[in-house]
């Protein structure tokens, strides 16, 4: 981690964005009211992250269904403007 964020530093000096000197850490801790049921596992973060792929892929997938139909429909590369109102 040290050396990431030594790679940061440099990069942040390189473009000016900061100079370099002293730099301070607080030591505050702070009470943390983090839930123990909600706080993700690795397991659980890789079960979430093939989920949410799944469902990225499914919306793409719906998404190119939709530009072909509107293709035929109207010609390709027209844009159509599908405006509902409620």
């Amino acid at each position: 981690m040290a050396g990431l964020f030594l790679q940061v530093l440099k990069l942040c000096q390189k473009a000016g964005l900061v100079k370099l000197g002293h730099v301070a850490l607080d030591g505050t801790k702070i009470k943390a009211n983090a839930s123990k049921h909600k706080a993700m596992s690795y397991k659980r973060m890789k079960e979430e992250e093939s989920r949410l792929e799944a469902e990225v892929a499914e919306l793409l997938k719906k998404a190119e269904s939709v530009d072909e139909e509107e293709d035929q429909r109207y010609g390709k590369g027209k844009k159509v403007m599908n405006y509902q109102r409620s």
